[in-house]
């Protein structure tokens, strides 16, 4: 198909007209990324707003409990480093979640051996909302040593 120059000309024109039309309906690509950007600093800020930390130390032979807190629910990781003096022993124990009403539920996890230059990480899963103290015990039978953090909403 052969165009005339009047035709190629005018298809030229009408693109041109195209192009300029579109480039103008758009916004500034740095003012774009710079928005984005704002939008998930935005985001951020909220995220790290809403979430929480209990933090706790203990050196135990029986039990400990520590400060209540207030969750919505969900997934609650706890990060712990643990150790004993004794040469003979590897830590055994028990992180438990309680909730703070009449027959509230329990939610365990059981963290056993020793963790000192590198900290370790379990998950309380399918965590129902509402107030939780944090009980550690230890069910070895030598005294254990350590400390940790819960991450909530």
């Amino acid at each position: 198909m052969k165009l005339s120059k009047k035709s190629l000309m005018l298809t030229l024109a009408l693109t041109t007209a195209v192009i300029s039309a579109s480039s103008s309906a758009y916004a500034n690509p740095d003012v774009q990324q710079s928005s984005v950007q704002n939008d998930l600093n935005s985001f951020k800020a909220v995220t790290a707003a809403a979430q929480q930390t209990l933090s706790f130390s203990f050196d135990v032979q029986g039990e400990t409990k520590t400060g209540t807190f207030t969750t919505s629910g969900g997934s609650i990781p706890i990060t712990v480093v643990q150790w004993t003096n004794d040469p003979k022993g590897s830590p055994v124990m028990v992180y438990k979640l309680k909730q703070q009403k009449w027959q509230g539920k329990e939610y365990s996890v059981i963290i056993t051996g020793t963790f000192t230059n590198v900290n370790t990480t379990r998950t309380f899963t399918d965590v129902e909302a509402g107030d939780y103290i944090l009980e550690i015990r230890n069910a070895g039978s030598y005294s254990v040593a350590g400390n940790g953090n819960l991450k909530y909403n």
